[in-house]
């Protein structure tokens, strides 16, 4: 029997191997969009498929709601089309309150469409969410829609999409920011925003790629045009509905997209080797050459951490970091390597954690439901508007704030007898270092591990919980605000310092509480810091036969329905890493002695990256 030829890197679909594919998109502001002074914004994200048969395009829809196709503006007569409906019938508002009076989780159908914070009313909004989208073969694009939204209706502005046919010629993960122009099919404010674009230069598809029609949003099979500025398709009957061209304003947003062969665990053999080398060789080159350091610490950290080694590892990187810092105020303030991998290691060991500490908090709060504005600039009355002319805020709403601030700081400080013994350990070593080099300040012990437990664990898990895992609703725009003032005075208080009168001057009233919190803090930030026994970290050698048997242990639990972790998903992402920033790597390694540049490079060749797939996967292939 011939042997069955070398397989293609990307055709995998018959093979017996893991695909690793997902879109990570973050989405940043948008501006220069069609707004009403009362309303507020948010983004949906979705991703579509093609039909098994690849004839149509599956679109979620939310649930128990009519998917709301062509709107007029219900901000100014409060009427909207049928679904699917093309002529003049029309629900009026009363007929959708008791849908929409529904809980929002309700309307969305999970790992298909998700959801941005509602901002407030603004005419250059931010978000700076991330939605990581776990895509299956039949993926076909993601749209990202952005929306108004009063008390009743949500009102769509304009929408944006990425297709895979232009995603695929970079999939290796290399990540890209971009603003990208909205379009809109919505008539009713058309003549309203046309005049701020242009008209379309249209031109006929000639091409062989499957395109959809943005209007009716059916496949176009025939009589289909694509515009050469936006790169909008439609059908020549259903263009006469769009608005014009860069009229609808513009959204800034980040995507990275994968699409990559994920090997059984045996075949990263020789990758592991240069990972866990004893002196981390391959590993610190990559925190200086790589160009996603988010992703390169969360999958090295998330390694590493399965033999023990992720302690010692950011230990080093940390003291590294130290000794590079000149100011203590800036220590650990940067985006850095190892920022973002204690960032990810916190969240790797602290889930049970957050849940049983500040979790229950969260949720009374939320619950609770109490106004705790205290910048009167937005004060919202009962009907949901901004106060304009409000010269003070109540005095109510400042004690609703300080009781709130009170239980969520509460239950951190008597949770210091829970930490998580391995973020001791990192902490007692980090606390070392920012002493030893900075002798003199008194204060370094508490903020070089306040940066990075208050700073990037407890303030960005009470500004959105959602994203740690504590709930799992949609908050209203009370709430967000609740949480928001609540984080940014816990921010504060980790910074041992009281607010100044600077823009923020409103947060000065809370000032005699940060000075009540401060030395409790402090206490807290030593108690965590504070270890009996450190511990033994694995040797080397047996690193990989604890993968062995880890896996084996996650491939039982999944049987029983306990999850796994996927360790060949973090080999495969790193070697994809290095893959796509081998050349920098290389360059890095011109830089550093002669000995240890030929370790390196004999090492690097032992891995030939440009042929390591192909050549693995035609072995499985032939052993299948």
């Amino acid at each position: 029997m011939k042997d069955k030829q070398p397989v293609d890197i990307v055709d995998t679909q018959n093979l017996k191997i893991g695909n690793d594919h997902r879109i990570k998109i973050r989405i940043f502001e948008a501006k220069n969009f069609y707004r009403n002074n009362k309303a507020d914004s948010y983004c949906i994200v979705t991703a579509n498929y093609l039909s098994e048969d690849g004839r149509t395009i599956e679109r979620p829809q939310k649930l128990n709601l009519p998917l709301m196709r062509k709107m007029s503006n219900p901000f100014n007569n409060g009427t909207i089309r049928r679904k699917g409906s093309y002529s003049s019938t029309l629900i009026d508002k009363k007929s959708l309150e008791p849908l929409l009076g529904q809980k929002e989780g309700k309307e969305k159908i999970k790992d298909i469409q998700y959801e941005t914070k509602i901002q407030p009313c603004n005419s250059n909004p931010f978000w700076g969410e991330y939605f990581e989208i776990i895509l299956n073969k039949n993926f076909y694009s993601v749209k990202i829609e952005l929306l108004l939204k009063n008390s009743l209706l949500s009102f769509p502005v304009g929408e944006i999409y990425l297709y895979k046919y232009e995603l695929e010629s970079n999939k290796e993960g290399k990540v890209f920011e971009i603003w990208k122009p909205l379009n809109s099919k919505n008539i009713s404010i058309k003549k309203e925003i046309n005049e701020n674009g242009h008209s379309h230069l249209f031109e006929s598809i000639n091409d062989d790629i499957l395109h959809d029609c943005i209007v009716c949003e059916n496949i176009i099979q025939e009589e289909g045009i694509i515009c050469s500025q936006c790169h909008i398709t439609t059908h020549v009957k259903c263009s006469q509905n769009l608005c014009n061209c860069e009229a609808c304003g513009s959204i800034r947003i980040e995507y990275r997209y994968i699409d990559y062969p994920i090997l059984p665990l045996k075949y990263y053999c020789k990758l592991k080797d240069l990972i866990v080398d004893e002196k981390l060789n391959i590993v610190n080159l990559i925190s200086k050459s790589c160009d996603s350091k988010d992703e390169a610490a969360r999958d090295i950290v998330a390694i590493l951490n399965e033999g023990d080694l992720a302690i010692p590892f950011l230990s080093q990187q940390c003291k590294l970091e130290i000794s590079k810092t000149k100011v203590p105020e800036t220590l650990f303030r940067g985006t850095t390597f190892c920022t973002k991998g204690v960032d990810f290691f916190m969240k790797l060991i602290c889930k049970d954690y957050l849940d049983e500490t500040i979790g229950p908090t969260i949720k009374k709060i939320i619950k609770q439901h109490r106004d705790c504005e205290i910048d009167p600039t937005k004060l919202i009355n009962e009907y949901g508007e901004y106060v304009t002319d409000a010269d003070h805020v109540p005095d109510e709403n400042i004690v609703n704030l300080k009781e709130c601030i009170k239980m969520i700081l509460d239950s951190i400080i008597e949770s210091s007898v829970h930490f998580p013994v391995e973020l001791r350990e990192l902490f007692s070593k980090i606390q070392d270092y920012a002493v030893e080099e900075f002798p003199n300040e008194k204060n370094v012990r508490y903020s070089s591990v306040s940066a990075f437990v208050f700073l990037r664990l407890f303030s960005p898990a009470i500004l959105n919980p959602q994203l740690f895992g504590i709930i799992d609703e949609n908050l209203k725009s009370r709430e967000v605000r609740t949480l928001t003032l609540i984080s940014k005075f816990v921010q504060q208080t980790a910074n041992l310092v009281e607010y100044q009168n600077g823009k923020e001057s409103y947060m000065n009233v809370l000032n005699n509480m940060i000075k009540e919190y401060i030395p409790l803090v402090k206490k807290y930030i030593n108690s965590i810091s504070r270890v009996q026994h450190k511990s033994v970290i694995k040797q080397r050698k047996r690193f990989f036969g604890i993968l062995i048997r880890k896996k084996v242990e996650n491939d039982m639990m999944e049987e029983k329905g306990k999850g796994r972790v996927d360790l060949e998903k973090w080999f495969s992402s790193v070697h994809r890493l290095i893959n796509r920033n081998l050349n920098n790597i290389k360059k890095e390694v011109d830089k550093n002695s002669t000995r240890f540049k030929l370790h390196i490079s004999r090492n690097i060749r032992k891995i030939n990256w440009t042929t390591f797939l192909n050549d693995t996967i035609s072995k499985e292939n032939k052993r299948n």
